[in-house]
């Protein structure tokens, strides 16, 4: 079955999730490729705020505005702490390198589901709107339904479970996954190794322009060119 794109590869509009381990969440931040975002941008899950950067990626100054906006819904303070893991009684904890589909709760379940499900919302649109293309300004209201239905406190607090974070357990994560990438135990191939390769047992026919010329196969067999 075909499917249509909707848009060119490579352009990025990205998605800041908040989730807590009581299954909990703060509306999204949007940052869409643009020099200024305008409200026709703007139909996506209630709360939601929209940033701009021309490539549409995170920058310093729209984190500190999604951190604004996470503080202004959790009312944090020194007197109550929250753990993001930064100054207002915000901790900010990095995970390691490489480590975030086994550590960060919302890599675990939720956002494969997330993108499943708008992805599904898309293909739903076209079918609709044949011959239409899915512009920026869509992007943050087809997204409303599938946060709706995918970032669910029984989805939120399975994978902070699966994480190890809360409840903390050193054991969550089985021993295998925090070993090393194993491609293959085979050996390379050595230059006596390929030189002693037969040659197959078949012949060729190709047209030449000097007539039928025989060419011996060292497999018993006789390659004839004709023109």
């Amino acid at each position: 079955m075909q499917q249509t794109v909707s848009a060119e590869r490579g352009v990025n509009v990205t998605m800041l999730a908040f989730v807590n381990a009581a299954g909990g969440c703060v509306p999204p931040v949007f940052v869409f490729p643009r020099k200024q975002v305008y409200p026709s941008l703007f139909e996506g899950p209630l709360g939601c705020l929209g940033l701009e950067h021309e490539s549409g990626w995170k920058t310093g100054q729209n984190f500190y505005a999604s951190l604004v906006h996470f503080h202004s819904f959790v009312k944090s303070s020194k007197e109550k702490p929250v753990l993001l893991i930064m100054d207002n009684g915000i901790v900010l904890l990095t995970l390691p390198p490489h480590c975030s589909h086994v550590l960060q709760p919302l890599d675990v379940t939720v956002f494969g589901s997330f993108k499943k499900a708008i992805g599904e919302c898309q293909n739903d649109w076209l079918f609709q709107n044949p011959g239409g293309q899915i512009s920026i300004k869509d992007i943050a209201a087809l997204s409303r339904r599938p946060y709706q239905h995918t970032f669910t406190p029984d989805k939120i607090i399975r994978d902070f479970v699966t994480t190890g974070i809360c409840q903390f357990s050193r054991f969550a994560i089985p021993d295998a996954r925090y070993g090393p990438s194993f491609v293959t135990n085979r050996p390379a191939p050595t230059d006596d190794a390929v030189s002693s390769t037969p040659p197959p047992d078949s012949a060729i026919a190709l047209p030449i322009d000097s007539g039928t010329e025989a060419i011996p196969v060292d497999a018993g067999t006789t390659a004839v060119l004709n023109n």
